[in-house]
């Protein structure tokens, strides 16, 4: 059975689990970095879709930042429990993503009507799912499993103690294995091992994966490998913690460097070749903050609070953009506007639209 290629919201930029927030722009001594597991925006066919902390899934026109329809994901067997750690995919013109039962439900991206309805082997909260092929792939706790959508039947046992699974254009999805610190290259028809590699320090998820090469970080190292045979490529240190995944575009690589115990956090351009760098930008400042990375054309774009693009070559700043509230999720960039998540101390916040060029804001909607 031939796999297809899915489209996952799950960025970093292409899905990321960060986190949300409780402070004011340039505000010190928080007790923790904000958080927003899973509430990444995925933008599909002229709709914006995005879970709520209120147990509800919205979708927004991208156009007039009017909502379209919103689906109650919260149920009564588990009424404490609300789906924005659910990453969002998009397979066979279906949104699907985790209920609050620990269901996968694929559903009407016109509509909001429930159209298909997994259970799984164990309740998937705080899970992600990838979807290629007639095949959901998903992570529990750091387990991997894979189940039959139409069968709905397990096709592997669990592979244990690995992230959230990656998929290629290479037929390979990628595990990796924080507390080893490996990745594993596994065969998406077959299941069977391809490769792996021992990096020999704490790895984070999610992995980024370009057409040649694979992007993980450690704590403070961003490690290249080759996608074919797992050999490492290069590793860059970085000054402080690195909060996100990369993003890469234009022979660099994009990423942020920020811990809630230092005052300083840094926006790094990387050469994909070698691993050298290319420019760094020192806040200066109390940030205490993920600084989340994107890039779209000559602009790579960074949140600490707020958002800021700077010129990908040079590193010179362009704009910035101050939402009424803290920026709290990844950025999304589709067609000339960024989407991010907004919020501060109340539940909620806002999806806000931006546009990537001028740094005007377009829309936002309030959840």
């Amino acid at each position: 059975m031939k796999k297809s290629l899915f489209v996952i919201a799950c960025v970093a930029l292409a899905g990321i689990a960060i986190s949300s927030c409780g402070a004011t722009s340039g505000s010190c001594g928080m007790d923790s970095p904000p958080r927003a597991d899973g509430d990444t925006p995925l933008i599909y066919n002229g709709t914006a879709y995005l879970a709520g902390e209120d147990g509800n899934f919205y979708a927004v026109d991208i156009v007039t930042g009017l909502e379209k329809w919103r689906y109650e994901a919260l149920t009564d067997t588990y009424p404490h429990y609300y789906p924005a750690s659910s990453n969002m995919v998009v397979y066979n013109s279906l949104v699907w993503f985790l209920d609050s039962d620990g269901k996968i439900f694929g559903i009407d991206p016109d509509t909001g009507d429930k159209l298909k309805g997994i259970q799984t082997e164990i309740p998937i909260f705080n899970g992600k799912i990838t979807i290629a092929g007639g095949v959901i792939y998903y992570s529990v706790s750091g387990n991997f499993y894979a189940i039959d959508i139409e069968t709905e039947q397990p096709i592997v046992p669990a592979i244990f103690d690995y992230g959230f699974p990656v998929l290629s254009t290479g037929g390979l999805i990628y595990l990796s294995r924080e507390g080893v610190g490996s990745i594993t290259a596994l065969d998406e028809t077959t299941l069977e091992k391809r490769w792996s590699n021992v990096l020999g320090e704490t790895l984070r998820d999610p992995i980024v994966v370009s057409s040649d090469s694979v992007f993980l970080r450690g704590d403070n190292t961003l490690f290249a490998l080759d996608n074919s045979a797992g050999l490492e490529k290069w590793r860059f240190q970085a000054q402080s913690y690195i909060t996100t995944p990369p993003a890469v575009s234009g022979g660099a690589a994009f990423f942020g460097a920020s811990h809630n115990q230092s005052p300083t956090g840094y926006f790094y351009a990387v050469n994909v070749t070698d691993g050298s760098e290319k420019w760094k930008i020192n806040r200066g400042e109390c940030t205490h903050a993920p600084v989340t990375a994107a890039a779209s054309g000559n602009t790579a774009y960074y949140s600490i609070w707020d958002i800021y693009a700077h010129d990908a070559e040079t590193g010179r700043k362009k704009w910035e953009f101050k939402p009424e509230n803290v920026a709290s999720s990844p950025l999304v960039i589709s067609e000339g506007t960024i989407y991010f998540r907004a919020r501060y101390a109340e539940k909620g916040g806002y999806l806000y639209a931006v546009d990537a060029v001028t740094g005007e804001e377009k829309w936002r909607f309030k959840m």
